[in-house]
Order: structure tokens, then C-alpha cells, then sequence
């Protein structure tokens, strides 16, 4: 496979282009939430003690599908070494009781959030790596996934190059590189989720 350019993408880039270009073309505005809106990704706790990953919300979009609005965010993991796996996701929420009051539906959109545990209800994820991937949980990431696998290896310039004879702690291979995409990427994610989007509206 070829070797990455300078102007490939990682995939926090991607999906970072991604909410924005959602953004500009449904016209959504931007949604401060009250605090940044934290979900379990993975955990690793036992009678002892407490060893959780997340993956954290702070920055979302409220937009009009079809006269039904929709929160458009986009998460980052955190916390410890359980979340080392992952990367990042895109999530749509339909916000079907929509309240008047500005900081209430900020408090329903956070809350909303904070209920995405496992990635159950994301468009959309990467790992740690870059790889993308969805939940079986996840009805609309399953969607999206099946509108995009067949087509989305051709946008991927450089694949993660593996550190022989290295592991993680929990057996996962040491890579000493991600994958990185072309930045066209941007603009076929785009389509598949608006299509989904859509679809479901």
C-alpha cells in the first residue's frame, strides 16, 4: 500500500470534517451543553476496583432533517487504559420532544448523550488504529456501516504498520503508524450518513 501523504487524514481529522461539513450543509446550529457529556466505552472493573474508559461529548449540532430535529456530535475517548482501544465516533440523536427552553434542551441533549454506553447508538466509530467500525447495537450505525464498507478501503492511503513481537497489555499489537485516508473521505461519509439520516427522518 502506498505510503501516507501530507495531506491524508487520520481518522479524528475525518470525523472532525465530518461534523462540520454535516453541520454546514443541514444548517445546524451550534448546541453548547451545560458540561461535557461522558459515556462508557469499555470497563474493566472488578470487586476492587474501578477501571473505565469513556468517550466524551462536549461539542454538537442541533439540525432539521425532514422537520424532525436531530443532535449531530462527535465524541473522543477518555479515561484510562480501557479506552485505549478506541478513538473517536459520530453520533445523531433524534430529539423528538424538543423543549422551548434553550438550557433544558441542552440538559436533554447532554443526558441523551451520556446514555450512549458501548457505542450503542454512534453512526460511526474508529479505534485506536483508525479502523472503522460499528456496534450490532446500533441501528443507524449499522446502516451507515453497510453503505460504506464495500467502497470505504478505497479511500485508505497508508495502512497501521505493526511493531513485530510488541503487545499491549491486554495482548493488542503495538502499531508504530495509523490508518490514513484521503481526504475525499470526508465528502463520501458525508453522503452515506446524510442518506441514512434522511431514511430515518
Amino acid at each position: 500500500m502506498p505510503t501516507a501523504q501530507s495531506a491524508d487524514l487520520l481518522a479524528r481529522q475525518v470525523f472532525t470534517k465530518t461534523l462540520i461539513r454535516l453541520a454546514k450543509i443541514l444548517n445546524a446550529c451550534l448546541l453548547t451543553l451545560p458540561r461535557r457529556a461522558f459515556s462508557i466505552i469499555a470497563d474493566d472493573s472488578d470487586d476492587h476496583r474501578i477501571r473505565r474508559g469513556y468517550t466524551g461529548y462536549h461539542t454538537s449540532f442541533l439540525a432539521t432533517i425532514q422537520d424532525r430535529p436531530w443532535l449531530i456530535a462527535m465524541g473522543l475517548a477518555r479515561g484510562g487504559y480501557p479506552a485505549d482501544p478506541y478513538n473517536c465516533d459520530l453520533i445523531a440523536l433524534p430529539i423528538d420532544d424538543k423543549p422551548g427552553n434553550s438550557k433544558e434542551l441542552a440538559e436533554l441533549v447532554t443526558r441523551s448523550l451520556e446514555k450512549n454506553g458501548f457505542y450503542t447508538r454512534s453512526l460511526i466509530c474508529a479505534n485506536d488504529i483508525g479502523h472503522l467500525f460499528c456496534t450490532p447495537e446500533s441501528a443507524l450505525g449499522l446502516k451507515v456501516f453497510a453503505a460504506i464498507k464495500d467502497k470505504v478501503h478505497e479511500f485508505i492511503t497508508a495502512a497501521p504498520e505493526v511493531r513485530p513481537g510488541l503487545y499491549h497489555g491486554d495482548l493488542r499489537p503495538v502499531y508504530s503508524s495509523d490508518t490514513h485516508y484521503k481526504p475525499e473521505v470526508v465528502d463520501f461519509l458525508t453522503e452515506k450518513i446524510l442518506g441514512v439520516l434522511n431514511d430515518a427522518s
